[in-house]
């Protein structure tokens, strides 16, 4: 995967300027739960597009990826950003660090296995209070397939199950519901820490 998205960044920097509009009526709702000038983390933060959109919205933005070459892009593209090579079950970051994580096209990346671990590092890393969204496989599913001339991993188990694990790491799901154009359709988790 890593080396796949190291050879995907340059094109994927060069065309992905800004998200499809219901993505971005998606992070606009988001954003009005956050506290001005929030602390925000985007797993599998790709080239930055979502961190530049949060900066410009005056957030602290930082960001993970495994792909050192999307990491390179996105501190171009957001230098302000507190960017790191790492993965989705190593992210680092001290414990109640952020008022709110994105992770959008991510989790789907992560074995199935290892899913419940990266939720169960969203509720650490958020404050009490905090909010997560992120996107996960409508389905059960395991495969490889090629995307941008490149073969890439994509992991999901089943809604219910899904949700279990979510639930069983702390999160609280506020809204989760199917979007996206017919062929790269996920199901996006709006999901709180609470605060006790």
């Amino acid at each position: 995967m890593r080396r796949s998205y190291d050879r995907i960044a340059p094109s994927y920097n060069r065309s992905r300027g800004t998200g499809p509009k219901w993505q971005d009526r998606v992070l606009s709702r988001f954003i009005r739960f956050l506290p001005p000038g929030g602390r925000v983390l985007d797993l599998g933060c790709g080239v930055g597009i979502v961190l530049k959109h949060f900066h410009a919205n005056g957030f602290r933005v930082a960001g993970i990826d495994q792909s050192p070459k999307m990491v390179q892009f996105a501190r171009r593209r957001v230098p302000q950003a507190a960017l790191f090579c790492r993965n989705m079950v190593n992210p680092g970051f001290k414990a109640g660090s952020f008022d709110g994580i994105i992770s959008q096209y991510a989790v789907i990346h992560v074995p199935q296995a290892s899913q419940p671990e990266v939720f169960r590092h969203m509720y650490r890393l958020l404050a009490p209070g905090g909010y997560a969204l992120f996107n996960l496989c409508d389905g059960a599913t395991e495969e490889v397939g090629e995307w941008d001339g490149e073969y890439l991993y994509w992991s999901g188990t089943s809604l219910p199950e899904s949700f279990r694990r979510i639930r069983r790491a702390g999160l609280r799901i506020l809204w989760h519901q199917g979007l996206g154009p017919r062929g790269d359709h996920h199901t996006w988790i709006f999901a709180r820490k609470p605060r006790e």
